[in-house]
């Protein structure tokens, strides 16, 4: 199974608030500090109990491999959760509930795994950046699917104005279907909307 190093570093979330509103950034009280501990404990357990499964749910569905098998993970105060495919680093917000947290894990994973595997697959197949990050948010509604929802206690839902996209993506998966070939559709239907 993959580890998951889940931790807070306040530099890391300035980072995160940064990008959206510095004024906002809360202060470290005793209580938020509290929060965070107990978060990164549940956090740790729950991923201890669930993180093989949602790997394997990856991998089967991907038809390929983990790459790593340690990713670090930090919390956040607030509800942006970037990542970087070079680090394998992503953030989860602690304004979230558990369960919609380890979807946003899965969600993570997902991007961080398809990143790897097919990035260079889909810039061949001459996507630019904004299609591509239009390509991984509508691949995220497969994490709505039967295989990942024995698993993850919410679902994915996505960018509001991805929504349209997804609705189509989630048509076109079948579990059965080889994900080259619902690669491939994907990209289409990301090409002509």
């Amino acid at each position: 199974m993959s580890k998951i190093n889940f931790y807070y570093n306040r530099a890391d979330d300035v980072k995160n608030w940064t990008r959206h509103h510095e004024q906002h950034i809360p202060t470290l009280s005793k209580s938020l500090q509290f929060l965070l501990e107990q978060n990164i404990v549940t956090l740790q357990k729950t991923w201890n109990f669930l993180g093989s499964n949602i790997i394997q749910a990856l991998e089967k569905t991907l038809e390929k491999p983990n790459t790593t098998t340690k990713y670090t993970s930090a919390l956040t105060t607030y509800h942006s959760c970037p990542y970087d495919p070079a680090h394998n680093w992503f953030m989860v917000s602690i304004k979230a509930s558990l369960p919609s947290q380890i979807t946003n894990i899965a969600h993570e994973l997902l991007h961080l795994q398809f990143i790897h595997h097919y990035g260079d697959y889909c810039h061949k197949m001459k996507i630019n950046e904004k299609q591509f990050h239009i390509l991984k948010e509508s691949l995220t509604v497969i994490l709505n699917t039967s295989r990942f929802q024995k698993i993850i206690p919410a679902l994915d839902k996505g960018y509001s104005e991805h929504q349209k996209i997804r609705q189509k993506v989630f048509g076109a998966y079948k579990p059965t279907m080889k994900f080259q070939k619902f690669l491939d559709h994907t990209i289409k239907i990301i090409k002509t909307n």
